[in-house]
């Protein structure tokens, strides 16, 4: 299985990520962005965030998990600055402190 860092944030909303690798990436393929939950939560936050009732604490089972997030996309576009467009925009603000992984 192939897979590549993500090298910069995500924003909510944003089609665009920064990959290493890109080259073995083409225009139409499928790649599953993942994220990884460290030990103090954040990424749980992260993705409750906007959530109503949502006052943080992390179930045990998700402290340290692989792969916690996963989100499927289509590449629309490989750009010449080291970029992939998809076609449709990632849901969350992401940091790369999840370690942000692209896999085809």
């Amino acid at each position: 299985m192939w897979h590549a860092a993500v090298t910069c944030q995500i924003s909510h909303e944003n089609t665009l990520l920064a990959a290493c690798h890109r080259n073995a990436i083409s225009q139409n393929d499928w790649v599953l962005l993942t994220a990884d939950s460290p030990s103090d939560g954040s990424l749980i936050d992260a993705l409750n965030l906007n959530t109503p009732g949502y006052t943080g604490g992390v179930p045990s089972d998700v402290v340290n998990a692989r792969r916690l997030l996963r989100f499927s996309a289509q590449v629309s576009s490989v750009n010449g600055d080291g970029s992939i467009t998809l076609n449709r925009p990632v849901p969350y603000s992401l940091s790369t402190n999840f370690n942000l992984e692209l896999h085809r």
